[in-house]
Parts: C-alpha cells; structure tokens; sequence
C-alpha cells in the first residue's frame, strides 16, 4: 500500500494528466495491479 498526499484535488489531477507523468504510467502498466482511490480531506 503506497499513500500520497496532495493538496488539493485538483493537483491530484494536474499530476494525473501532466505530460511528466505519463513515462511512468508506461512502466507501471503490466507490472502492477493498481487500484486509486482519492479522498478529499477537511
């Protein structure tokens, strides 16, 4: 189990969908079940 904390919703998206991000993506599919769950905090 691996948490990560963000600010705000909307960078948990900004982070999703930026182009930086997508070279992992590649190397996590097929290597990992992944399962994501976000929950917004008080």
């Amino acid at each position: 189990m691996v948490i990560f904390e963000f600010p705000s919703m909307d960078a948990i998206h900004a982070f999703w969908g930026s182009p930086e991000y997508v070279p992992v993506k590649k190397i996590r599919e097929g290597a990992a079940t992944l399962d994501v769950w976000a929950v917004a905090g008080a």
